[in-house]
């Protein structure tokens, strides 16, 4: 087996190998294949480094999809949540609708066929990161040229934000990959719909795309049809007419997607329907748990999401779309969706989150993928031989590794902190505890006093409580013969006396665990 730390040298081989395709063999489709494969090995490769569950917001995600493979209908944070739990509390809950369910059954699906593994867990993220590198080389061919596609496939591939979030570091993880791989598809099938004389399929496509990106997260999904919608409005402006046929044809299979699982939620869930759909409309009016910030939030952002300064090709890619031949509907439509997001929400939704904007990233990386297209054009206008393509090839591989952003991965995932060191540790001899409850206890235990309880029924088939029995909870679940364990932790609470003095039926974990100081 390939060690891991060679996998991202032969993802860069593989980026050279798709170069020397591009730039000497004219042969596209072996360029983007290389790419592809280089893509999946660098996102792998991200996925296998924390071998643990992150906190935020991957552990929940996790726990809610491991439920759902046996019961993909009825989505669940604690299966047996405790007495008095707060419904309205996502983070504790029982019936978790926080996020529509799309990739969370992906996820389910990946777990009930390879195991119930952090990496299986992952792999639905790995994989639809890798893909994108098809949807964006095809609308920057169809924007300009192939070589414009090519650039803007290279670039995605070592895009540092999205690998993060495809090894669950980032917050939202694998919900913003999904999301962002639905809505990248509905664009290119818009891109599609335009290129090939309004083919209905492309509209039905998008439509779909779009209602599957909703299925993910939420009502942006729909972008493509509001750009669409505007586009067709400005046209009916301009000539008295529009052609809405297909645009509602593709509104109909949006909705055909995702509201049939809003209508099941509000039939089976309706109290917790009807308070997460008022939760995410208040998005909009409030600053929801403390994440706000300035209009300006996202826009100080930008170096991070699109690192080393590479943000300043989108700007160059922007001026280019106007001044070189492009297909101005398409370069229109690539432009009114990154301003709709950047506008949305930097000025009307109150709360802000890091993830918010970057799903629209594969759309920036085609602006600099014409931005490198069109100085490649340049110098090999005015150069011989093979100087030209040399450093054009230079070029790309510091743009790449600015977008990869070193620095930062060493920084989060190997020459880490103190504080995140201890983390580290704690999550890894945690896991590896957690993985054996199945073994140290009876079949349908319940175990108490063991702190990481959502990681902990995630590797194993368990109940279990960070907190201990009260007194009336204990005698309950004695009378009923229902087996117990309690971790006996020098460094947790004391054991009540209760329990102590009547101890029948309880097992006593002496293993220790490391808890938050």
């Amino acid at each position: 087996m390939i060690p891991t730390f060679y996998l991202p040298a032969l993802a860069c081989l593989l980026a050279v190998l798709s170069l020397f395709f591009h730039q000497y063999r004219t042969r596209p489709k072996a360029a983007i294949g290389c790419l592809f494969a280089g893509a999946l090995l660098l996102r792998w490769w991200m996925a296998t480094l924390d071998p643990y569950l992150h906190d935020w917001d991957e552990r929940f995600h996790a726990l809610v999809a491991s439920n759902m493979m046996q019961e993909p209908f009825r989505p669940m944070l604690y299966t047996h949540p405790p007495e008095g739990y707060n419904y309205q509390l996502w983070s504790h809950n029982h019936i978790w609708l926080h996020k529509p369910p799309l990739f969370l059954w992906q996820i389910a699906l990946s777990m009930r066929v390879f195991g119930t593994e952090i990496w299986s867990m992952r792999l639905p993220s790995v994989l639809m990161g890798a893909l994108l590198v098809f949807p964006i080389f095809r609308m920057g061919a169809l924007l300009h040229q192939a070589s414009t596609g090519f650039y803007a496939a290279l670039l995605f591939t070592f895009a540092f934000n999205h690998l993060d979030m495809v090894s669950g570091n980032e917050g939202m993880d694998h919900n913003d990959v999904a999301f962002m791989f639905y809505v990248t598809l509905s664009i290119w099938a818009y891109f599609e719909y335009r290129q090939s004389d309004r083919a209905v399929r492309w509209a039905i496509g998008a439509g779909l795309f779009a209602g599957a990106a909703v299925l993910c997260k939420w009502l942006a999904g729909t972008l493509v049809l509001a750009v669409w919608g505007l586009q067709l409005l400005v046209q009916a402006i301009q000539t008295g007419r529009g052609h809405w046929r297909h645009w509602l044809l593709a509104c109909a299979v949006a909705a055909a997607v995702f509201l049939p699982w809003q209508a099941y939620c509000f039939w089976k869930f309706p109290r917790e329907a009807a308070f997460e759909q008022a939760y995410n409309f208040r998005h909009l009016t409030e600053v929801i748990e403390q994440h706000g910030g300035t209009w300006y939030y996202y826009f100080g952002l930008i170096n991070f999401h699109f690192s080393g300064g590479t943000w300043l090709l989108i700007l160059a890619g922007i001026w280019l779309s106007f001044s070189h031949p492009v297909q101005p509907l398409l370069r229109n439509a690539l432009l009114l969706s990154i301003g709709l997001v950047y506008a949305f929400f930097s000025l009307v939704a109150a709360t802000k989150m890091p993830s918010y904007t970057y799903f629209i990233a594969p759309a920036a990386y085609v602006l600099m993928g014409l931005a490198i297209s069109v100085l490649e054009r340049f110098i090999c206008g005015v150069a011989e031989h093979s100087a030209p393509k040399i450093f054009i090839a230079i070029v790309a591989a510091g743009l790449c590794y600015l977008c990869l952003f070193p620095a930062q991965i060493d920084k989060r995932h190997f020459n880490i902190s103190d504080f995140d060191r201890s983390v580290r540790e704690r999550k890894l001899n945690n896991t590896r505890i957690y993985r054996r409850l199945d073994e140290w206890t009876p079949d349908s235990c319940i175990v108490y006093n063991c702190p990481g309880e959502l990681e902990a029924m995630f590797f194993s088939d368990r109940v279990v409580y960070s907190t201990i029995p009260n007194a009336a909870e204990y005698e309950a679940l004695q009378k009923r013969g229902v087996p117990m364990a309690i971790f006996d932790d020098p460094d947790a609470a004391d054991i009540p006396s209760f329990i102590l003095e009547n101890d029948k039926g309880v097992i006593f974990l002496k293993d220790e665990l490391l808890r938050e100081k």
